[in-house]
């Protein structure tokens, strides 16, 4: 169940979804990551020229420690979907580099 609020009157869309992530640690400090995720919406409670029928998202990176709190992922994402109401598919593809930085300032006891 997904909620739409992006009009006044918000809808309520129903379907179904199926992933996978997968981590595998590749040597100490890179790990490897893959992501799929598919969507199909079955139905809506009202509809709206925004209302996809189905979108499927796959992302692959490898999260690579450089110093003890950084870490660089280069990564690839690619995301498709497809209106109920519009012809031609939706498509993206994202190549990149990531950096994340992580830093507990006070610890747990």
């Amino acid at each position: 169940m997904e909620y739409d609020f992006t009009y006044p009157e918000h809808a309520v869309n129903y379907g179904y979804e199926a992933g996978l992530n997968l981590e595998y640690l590749v040597r100490e400090g890179v790990t490897a990551k893959f992501m799929a995720l598919f969507r199909d919406y079955c139905y809506t409670t009202k509809k709206l020229y925004t209302d996809l029928d189905y979108s499927l998202e796959l992302d692959a990176r490898m999260d690579v420690l450089v110093l003890k709190n950084l870490a660089v992922a280069p990564f690839i994402n690619y995301y498709t979907a497809q209106g109920k109401y519009v012809g031609p598919r939706g498509e993206n593809l994202y190549i990149g580099v990531s950096f994340s930085f992580s830093h507990t300032f006070i610890a747990a006891k």
